[in-house]
């Protein structure tokens, strides 16, 4: 993977730096994010813990991407500012969150026209 350094910009405001690159690498798929980073912590010398790969872009067919990292600087401006995002837990085949719903709305859609039907003719013998 090669890595070019197209501009750096410190956003105080954010307590951060904003790193715009060029990565070229071979292979079929575009790197992960995890893998991204983990290469540009290793050829930039940033903290991994405090480095965030925001945005990768990349043309159809090209081996090559526009990627923007955010460096922060403090452990709880990072905490502050991002979002982590938690994998979600995966459902098993036969789990419902409510069993029985579906059973019961196809019932209850059944029974209301038979009651509908039912109190049209109450009404009609009044």
């Amino acid at each position: 993977m090669e890595i070019k350094v197209t501009s750096q910009t410190e956003n105080k405001l954010f307590d951060r730096k904003e790193i715009y690159l060029d990565v070229s690498y071979k292979g079929n798929a575009t790197p992960s994010k995890e893998s991204m980073s983990q290469e540009i912590c290793k050829k930039l010398s940033l903290n991994p813990a405090l480095t965030v790969v925001t945005k990768i872009t990349q043309a159809f067919g090209n081996n090559s991407s526009e990627v923007l990292v955010y460096s922060y600087i403090k452990k709880e401006t990072m905490a502050h500012i991002e979002r982590i995002q938690e994998k979600k837990e995966e459902k098993q085949p036969g789990d419902n969150a409510n069993p029985g719903t579906t059973a019961e709305k196809k019932d209850k859609g059944k029974a209301e026209p038979a009651e509908k039907e039912a109190k049209k003719e109450d009404k009609a013998q009044v």
